[in-house]
């Protein structure tokens, strides 16, 4: 099931991720994979000079060198996947709003980590329709611009609802643990 010790005055469980928990990982990745095909695809299709944003009037007023906007993504893409990862390895080191005792800290370690795992899934498959946005629709047709906030609210709202869903769950395991702090 897990070994429970002490690490930085705290408890530390280490539980083996579940069927569930590798399924979210794998679609991860997945998300991570094909954000970076699209990006490699970008290198190769897209002109020297992008657009990255449309005026009130729908005329692109500013563009960047492709090279430098594809590094970005691809930077930025990779480093909010391996962050999201290192915060789920190393979930014992980072301040909590409640401490866990032997009863409940397994539930609150798998509740921790089921929030970061979902929340890397949803935002990398984000990164894949913004991605997909920015390299395959709007350097054909920059009107189209107004889609990036179509794509974005949503994904805010899924990470808004996930969220919440998993931190009434962490109040009820404190409150079942016998917890109030």
């Amino acid at each position: 099931m897990g070994e429970i010790n002490v690490s930085f005055g705290r408890l530390r469980f280490s539980p083996p991720p579940a069927k569930m928990d590798l399924l979210v990982e794998a679609v991860a990745l997945a998300g991570l994979v094909l954000t970076l095909a699209v990006i490699v695809y970008g290198t190769v299709s897209l002109p020297d000079l992008v657009p990255t944003h449309v005026g009130a009037y729908g005329r692109v007023d500013s563009y960047v060198d492709k090279w430098l906007f594809l590094t970005i993504f691809f930077v930025s893409s990779i480093g909010i996947y391996a962050l999201l990862d290192v915060l789920n390895r190393y979930l014992f080191s980072f301040n909590r709003p409640m401490s866990g005792t032997d009863k409940n800290t397994p539930r609150l370690y798998h509740l921790g980590r089921g929030i970061v795992r979902w929340q890397k899934l949803i935002t990398m498959w984000m990164l894949v329709a913004q991605a997909g946005l920015f390299i395959l629709v709007l350097p054909q047709d920059p009107g189209k611009s107004i889609l990036a906030l179509f794509i974005v609210v949503p994904f805010m709202i899924l990470i808004a609802t996930v969220l919440s869903y998993y931190l009434l769950l962490v109040v009820k395991a404190c409150i079942a643990g016998n917890i109030v702090r």
